[in-house]
């Protein structure tokens, strides 16, 4: 495969030089941080301490009124708190949230690690002028096919997670339930990218063919 050395496309050689390491170096962050959630949630599961002195996550924090603790305020997101008397709380109901929180972290993982290392073996060949090689298109296939998957499955899992929060913690939870849906963002965008591939896939074969034909042109013994 011919590598391509226009002027105009130095720039983004050189961005793409300096992005690939980026990317790969985040694939290893990702699978890195997916282990520490693995061995956090087998830890979570052998302790058995009162929750006033469990480590909180972050989305917790202790509530105190006259020196007393009182209770907890958990941060839903979107600007949502909850308030939950400390009577209220138990052990297997934050042991319960922190799953779903690992949950959705892990989730993210699983999505984003694939993403880094398309992306960097994309960029690797787009850095060093291979821009339409073969394998490209198929990078752009997995990277819109886990976009796909990927934001799906956050995006549901997160729901899940706030329903827990809530369920557990709300002062009257009787009437919360779980709505259960799909968010079509996640695959639009990744049929977009599909798009995108197809018709990379399109332009690097039309090159291929080009090449191909200026190649065998070229062999051709030259009239005398």
């Amino acid at each position: 495969m011919k590598k391509q050395s226009t002027p105009e496309y130095g720039k983004v050689k050189l961005f793409a030089k300096i992005t690939s390491p980026v990317f790969s170096a985040l694939f290893y962050v990702f699978v890195v941080f997916f282990l520490v959630l693995i061995i956090l949630s087998l830890i979570l599961a052998i302790v058995n301490v009162t929750p006033d002195k469990l480590l909180l996550p972050p989305f917790m924090h202790l509530v105190h009124e006259n020196g007393q603790h009182t209770g907890y305020n958990l941060y839903v997101g979107n600007g949502i708190r909850i308030f939950a008397e400390k009577d209220v709380v138990t052990l297997a109901a934050m042991k319960k949230v922190i799953y779903s929180g690992i949950i959705v972290l892990g989730s993210f993982c699983l999505a984003a690690a694939p993403f880094c290392r398309f992306m960097a073996r994309l960029f690797k060949n787009l850095g060093a002028g291979m821009v339409f090689a073969a394998k490209n298109p198929r990078y752009i296939y997995y990277i819109g096919l886990d976009v796909m998957l990927g934001v799906t499955l956050y995006r549901f899992v997160s729901r899940f997670y706030n329903y827990n929060l809530v369920k557990h913690f709300a002062a009257d939870a009787s009437n919360v339930h779980l709505s259960l849906s799909v968010d079509y963002s996640g695959i639009l965008i990744g049929l977009l990218i599909l798009l995108f591939g197809c018709i990379y896939g399109y332009a690097c074969g039309v090159f291929k063919q080009i090449s191909e034909k200026e190649e065998t042109k070229s062999n051709l013994p030259k009239e005398q």
